[in-house]
């Protein structure tokens, strides 16, 4: 029996594929505005800011050279998404994530620039300065973190780094996207099919049991093959969110990640506090769960299928 395999990205019917001609007319432009991104980061340089006006032209530079690395970083890795076992798009998604960590590492000087100004030379600006009113939620941010800005340097060596510790992150990546191989289940009408990870969420919602336990069994097996490497992977993702959270003087990973949003760690401590006191009713619901499906035992691929085998 001819098992169904996935189409490979070139034969799919282009109707059911994303139009990226709305980012870029062709890779042709997007490596025209890869160039122009390169040209306007070199005009970039440190400053030392004594007028308003100084700081806000400054602050839209770097904004707009931010969203120059957007629009390109985007197109790269939807390119990156069609296919990821393609070698010219992998370049275009390694070059976009070096090119990440070049506009970091020239942009590094801002946030120690704004915070040498005197603060009450800043407050005046901001007062009475109209200039910088669409920017004054942007410089409050920043100087609310002052006790973990390092000085333009250090920043600046840190942010050239994004690309080697965002490292583990793209090793996961291309693993799980490119490199691990599925095997073959039995779908609703008893045919063999490829499974993918989205074949994988449509037969946990098969109303038959077999075909859920097969797939779901099938995935994590072949995840299991690689434990040690995800476990290494992710270890070193932890240790540098750590590294960041420690060389920026933050208490925990957490607090550093949070920081940037003003978000107090309250808010997320608070959440998993309620989450927890309202356990017993994701219980009663696992519980009804099993009584309407008539099963001796619950099992995680049995948490997605209906209710019922024909909806209304």
């Amino acid at each position: 029996m001819t098992t169904n395999q996935q189409p490979i990205r070139e034969n799919v019917l282009t109707e059911l594929t994303w139009d990226l001609s709305t980012i870029f007319k062709d890779d042709q432009a997007f490596e025209h505005a890869l160039s122009a991104l390169k040209t306007a980061m070199a005009t970039i340089q440190p400053v030392t800011f004594d007028t308003a006006l100084q700081l806000q032209t400054t602050i839209e530079t770097v904004l707009a050279l931010f969203r120059q690395l957007e629009t390109v970083y985007v197109y790269a890795s939807l390119k990156n998404d069609q296919d990821t076992t393609n070698n010219h798009y992998q370049g275009y998604q390694a070059q976009v994530d070096a090119l990440a960590a070049e506009v970091s590492a020239t942009t590094a000087f801002l946030e120690p620039a704004i915070l040498a100004i005197p603060e009450t030379q800043l407050t005046d600006w901001l007062a009475h300065e109209s200039v910088l009113t669409p920017y004054c939620h942007f410089i409050d941010t920043i100087t609310a973190s002052r006790a973990h800005v390092l000085s333009g340097q250090e920043e600046a060596l840190i942010a050239a780094a994004g690309d080697i510790l965002g490292a583990a992150s793209q090793t996961f990546s291309v693993l799980d996207n490119s490199d691990l191989q599925f095997p073959s289940v039995t779908d609703d009408a008893g045919q063999p099919i490829q499974l993918t990870n989205g074949v994988y969420s449509q037969l946990l919602q098969s109303t038959n049991q077999a075909v859920r336990q097969e797939a779901f069994t099938a995935l994590y097996q072949t995840y299991g093959q690689f434990k040690n490497t995800f476990a290494s992977t992710l270890a070193a993702e932890i240790k540098g969110h750590n590294y960041l959270a420690q060389v920026h003087h933050y208490d925990n990973a957490r607090q550093a990640a949070l920081a940037p949003k003003a978000i107090p760690e309250t808010v997320y401590t608070t959440l998993v506090t309620e989450v927890n006191r309202h356990l017993p009713l994701l219980h009663r619901y696992i519980q009804l769960r099993q009584k309407m499906l008539k099963l001796p035992e619950l099992h995680m691929y049995d948490l997605y299928t209906r209710y019922w085998a024909n909806p209304l």
